[in-house]
């Protein structure tokens, strides 16, 4: 299984990139504001039950997919109401172990990997990507 994140700020381009990576790899698109019209019409944004089904919809959706081998690109916007280690906790669901592992390799290969982007604005361009990261689960060669 396969997991690109795109994250960044709104209107940064993240859904712009997301569909475009979607369309050349063949892999479900995933946009966070899905989870957000799933549950926006009953919850207000500051509520309790709001923070936590969003999440769980994200969480539930990345455990199915990697229950059925679907590669996915994941929109994601980092708020103040998400827990800081989201990111971290959604890794361990798709790899079953912590995103920096000491038994993962960083580089590109043919094992199963995922991608984090982030996307923002700047002066002189519309989005600028800072972060490509790919892990490579294939356990390290001890010498």
């Amino acid at each position: 299984m396969q997991v690109v994140f795109i994250f960044g700020p709104t209107a940064s381009g993240k859904l712009t990139i997301a569909r475009e990576v979607a369309h050349m790899t063949g892999f479900r698109l995933f946009p966070d504001h899905l989870a957000v019209d799933l549950i926006k019409g009953v919850f207000d944004p500051d509520m309790r039950p709001y923070i936590r089904i969003r999440e769980w919809a994200w969480t539930e959706v990345l455990r199915e997919a990697v229950h059925i081998n679907r590669s996915l690109v994941f929109t994601f916007e980092p708020q103040a109401s998400i827990r800081s280690s989201f990111i971290s906790h959604a890794c361990v669901i798709i790899e079953r172990r912590p995103l920096f592992d000491d038994n993962i390799n960083v580089g590109n290969g043919d094992q199963d990997f995922y991608v984090l982007v982030r996307t923002g604005c700047g002066d002189d361009k519309l989005v600028e990507v800072t972060r490509i990261v790919i892990i490579n689960r294939a356990p390290k060669q001890v010498p």
